[in-house]
C-alpha cells in the first residue's frame, strides 16, 4: 500500500475567491499538492464555443497570488484544471500568463508545464444521430 496524498483544494473554482488562511491551514497539515479547477461550473455551450472565460482577470489573478507563493514557498506542485473555463489551449495559455506575470512580480522561479487537450474540429469525430460515428480524414492541403 502506497502513502496518502494529501491535495488542497481551496475553492471549487480558480476566481471563486477564498480566505488565504485557508491555504495556509491546509499546508500547516500536511498538503502534498494544491489543485484548483478554472472551470467547475456547468456553464454551458457559451464559454466552450468563444474560448470565453466566466471568471475575470482580476479574480484568477487575485487566487493565485495566494496560491503560486504558497506552493512554492511549501515546495509543492500548483495544479489548474480547465483553465479558462473551458480548458481550450487559449485558456490554458491565459492562466499561464498570470501565472507567469505573478512569478515575475514576486521573483518566484518556477517550472510551469502547460496540457493542452483541445481538439481539432478537422480530424476529430464527426457524430449525428442518424449516421453513427465516424471517423474524418485528415485535411490533405
Amino acid at each position: 500500500m502506497t502513502d496518502a496524498i494529501r491535495v488542497l483544494f481551496p475553492v471549487g473554482m480558480l476566481g471563486g475567491g477564498f480566505p488565504p488562511e485557508t491555504v495556509a491551514r491546509g499546508i500547516e497539515l500536511g498538503a502534498d499538492i494544491i489543485a484548483v479547477d478554472g472551470g467547475s461550473t456547468d456553464s454551458g455551450p457559451h464559454y466552450l464555443g468563444t474560448a470565453t472565460a466566466k471568471t475575470a482577470s482580476a479574480a484568477v489573478e487575485r487566487d493565485l497570488r495566494v496560491l503560486v507563493p504558497a506552493a512554492h514557498d511549501a515546495g509543492i506542485p500548483l495544479v489548474v484544471g480547465s483553465c479558462g473555463t473551458s480548458g481550450c489551449d487559449a485558456g490554458v495559455d491565459w492562466v499561464y500568463d498570470i501565472v507567469e506575470g505573478l512569478c515575475t512580480e514576486l521573483g518566484i522561479t518556477r517550472k510551469v508545464t502547460r496540457i493542452y487537450a483541445e481538439q481539432d474540429p478537422r480530424t476529430s469525430c464527426s457524430c449525428s444521430p442518424r449516421a453513427g460515428s465516424t471517423r474524418s480524414a485528415p485535411p490533405t492541403s
